[in-house]
């Protein structure tokens, strides 16, 4: 019992002492000759090694740290950057400026650890000039970055990462084409040729339309065959030229309908002058009907004058002597020779206005392809003027 109360008082004596020196420690009054701690020093940004005016070199390494390039020698730079190298990470995962590895160690997941500027690079930012998966280097243009310096990142997602990126960055001329003015223009010239080809499909839907309107009258027109004959004509208006009369308010407005649409009326001229003869027809009656109207009017007036008077015999008629004869058959063939003259400057005509129709519908379409058009259209015209069709 004495031995214990001996140790224990031997602890406690232990205990106080140590709780003085701790005291004395903590609360004593810092002495002057202490030394005095000096602030850290800055750490110095990372920067990028100068190799001309216009290239600089730099190692990204995996600790997220930013690297620092020389001030572009211009305004508005646009920046041509290679990169090189890959990252290993912890379990065997792998990635490159671009790419990590799959679950088979593909580098096929598309990542965006690159950071220009503290800002990761989206997709649409930048334009790819190369790309090798197998060497892992690739090399894209990208536009000038809002500060004055470029700075590039490797922000990865890798435990324990090894290894760098190699970056040259190049700046490109002056007046050099960013991603963003290339993707406008390539948007102008796709706008340009979506309007091209729109007023392509609204052309050949009015040819097409065209071509049908045409199709319809020669179809009707072979029905009413007989009033593209003169002589049926003149003899319908002899037998019916009241009934003419009656209805000339209809044949006028059917006539005008027809010959308001100049473009179907032109080409039904030059290709099938028939068809325009047979639905004028009815209107060329009628002029004979009036024609014949009027005389019946003025001969039944002239009738009670003339009742009492005999009518003189015609004179016979004179038969033609053979000079008189030559010259009606000279005459004739000069017709003859007159209309196929018309008929061949009406055909190179024809050609001359498909040539420049041609040329004024597809000012866009090359040489060869304008020529190869052409001829498309020529032998359309032909076929249809030999073929009695129409387009």
């Amino acid at each position: 019992m004495a031995f214990s109360v001996a140790y224990l008082g031997a602890i406690a004596f232990v205990a106080i002492v140590a709780a003085a020196l701790i005291a004395r420690r903590v609360f004593r009054r810092p002495s002057t000759n202490a030394l005095v701690l000096e602030a850290p020093k800055p750490v110095r940004s990372r920067e990028a090694t100068r190799l001309n005016e216009f290239q600089s070199r730099a190692l990204l390494h995996p600790d997220r740290r930013e690297v620092f390039f020389p001030a572009p020698p211009h305004k508005n730079p646009v920046y041509e950057i290679t990169l090189s190298g890959f990252l290993k990470g912890y379990g065997d995962r792998i990635a490159d400026a671009f790419y990590s590895t799959d679950g088979d160690g593909n580098f096929r997941r598309l990542h965006s650890w690159l950071h220009v500027n503290d800002r990761y690079l989206r997709i649409g930012e930048y334009e790819v000039i190369s790309e090798d998966r197998c060497e892992h280097r690739y090399s894209i243009r990208i536009d000038p970055p809002v500060e004055t310096r470029l700075t590039l990142t490797m922000k990865h997602f890798l435990t324990r990462a090894e290894g760098v990126i190699s970056a040259l960055v190049t700046v490109l001329p002056e007046g050099s084409v960013g991603p963003r003015e290339s993707r406008a223009r390539r948007q102008e010239e796709r706008a340009i040729e979506e309007r091209r080809i729109e007023a392509r499909r609204q052309q050949v839907a009015a040819d097409t339309y065209f071509a049908r309107q045409i199709e319809a009258l020669c179809t009707r027109s072979e029905v009413f065959r007989n009033w593209g004959d003169a002589e049926y004509r003149a003899k319908f208006a002899e037998v019916h030229y009241s009934a003419l009369i009656s209805e000339q308010k209809q044949i006028r407005e059917e006539a005008i309908q027809l010959l308001e649409q100049r473009d179907i009326v032109g080409y039904l001229r030059r290709h099938r002058p028939d068809v325009v003869d047979i639905f004028l027809g009815r209107l060329e009656a009628l002029l004979i009907a009036e024609r014949v109207d009027l005389d019946k009017r003025l001969l039944a007036a002239a009738a009670p004058a003339s009742a009492g008077q005999v009518a003189a015999p015609k004179p016979a008629k004179r038969k033609l002597t053979e000079t008189q004869m030559r010259q009606l058959k000279l005459k004739n063939q000069q017709r003859t020779m007159e209309d196929k003259l018309a008929l061949v400057k009406d055909k190179i005509a024809r050609e001359q206005d498909a040539r420049a129709w041609v040329a004024e519908q597809y000012p866009d379409l090359a040489e060869d392809e304008r020529e190869a058009m052409y001829q498309q259209v020529v032998e359309a015209l032909y076929e249809e003027e030999h073929n009695a069709k129409v387009l």
